[in-house]
């Protein structure tokens, strides 16, 4: 079993991966719940995977850059700059928002029980809407 820091580098290269099908059931409890900016709570992999794919479908890349990491007995809190390029750009602009998160997991868990990101996806919001009408016109 890796340790936590290294364990959740690669629970990041893989969800950076943007394929939520194989994702999902890797690193999160089939019981586990989401929390994501807002948006309402997702629970289980069903939920979990419907709300990533749709984000995912949206995205050229993905990538998670850790800036923090506390590792608690029943806890990680972790901070990471999450970097992101919109399809369909012909920019390829490169989008970056900070993050906080927090997951239920022991050093010895595999998978995460929850998941609470807090973060502001504005700038992501507002960039994609216009890329979206660049491609409109």
């Amino acid at each position: 079993m890796p340790n936590s820091e290294t364990w959740l580098e690669e629970f990041y290269a893989a969800g950076d991966a943007l394929d939520a099908k194989s994702w999902i059931p890797q690193y999160w409890a089939e019981d586990a719940e989401l929390q994501f900016a807002g948006v309402p709570v997702a629970k289980g992999h069903a939920e979990i995977e419907a709300f990533f794919s749709a984000r995912f479908d949206e995205l050229k890349s993905m990538k998670h850059t850790i800036t923090n990491v506390d590792v608690l007995p029943d806890k990680i809190y972790h901070s990471a700059t999450v970097s992101y390029v919109v399809k369909n750009d012909p920019e390829d602009r490169l989008i970056q928002v900070r993050a906080l998160t927090v997951f239920g997991k022991t050093p010895g868990e595999n998978k995460i029980r929850y998941s609470h990101s807090y973060m502001d996806p504005t700038p992501l919001i507002e960039w994609k809407k216009a890329v979206d009408e660049q491609s409109r016109q």
